[in-house]
C-alpha cells in the first residue's frame, strides 16, 4: 500500500496536467497561432496541484471514491481548505495574466 496521501497524489496528477497543458498551449500558440480555450487554464491546474501537495488534507491513503470526496473536504483541516482556495485563486489570476500575455479574448 502506498504511503502517499490521497491529496498529494491528486496534487501530483494536477501538477503534471498543468505542466503538460501549459507546454501544449505554448507550442500550439507559437506554431499554429491557435489553442483550445481549455488549455489556457493551465495555471489553475498547476497551482491547485501545488496547493494539494503542500496541504494534502486528511490522512486518507486509499483512492477517492464518490462518497469519499465530501468526506475528504469535510475532514480536512481549515488551513488546508484555505490553502486550496488560495491556490485556485492564484491559478485563476495566472489564467487571466496568461490570457493577456497570449492576447486571447474570453
Amino acid at each position: 500500500m502506498s504511503k502517499i496521501k490521497t491529496g498529494a497524489k491528486a496534487g501530483i496528477a494536477l501538477l503534471v496536467v498543468g505542466i503538460l497543458t501549459g507546454v501544449l498551449n505554448h507550442f500550439a500558440l507559437e506554431i499554429w497561432n491557435y489553442t483550445l480555450k481549455l488549455l489556457i487554464a493551465f495555471p489553475i491546474f498547476f497551482f491547485w496541484g501545488l496547493s494539494l501537495i503542500i496541504f494534502p488534507g486528511p490522512k486518507m491513503y486509499h483512492p477517492l471514491k464518490t462518497e469519499d470526496i465530501n468526506g475528504f473536504w469535510r475532514n480536512s483541516p481549515l488551513l488546508h481548505r484555505i490553502g486550496w482556495i488560495v491556490g485556485i485563486a492564484i491559478g485563476a489570476a495566472g489564467t487571466v495574466l496568461a490570457m493577456f500575455y497570449y492576447n486571447i479574448e474570453p
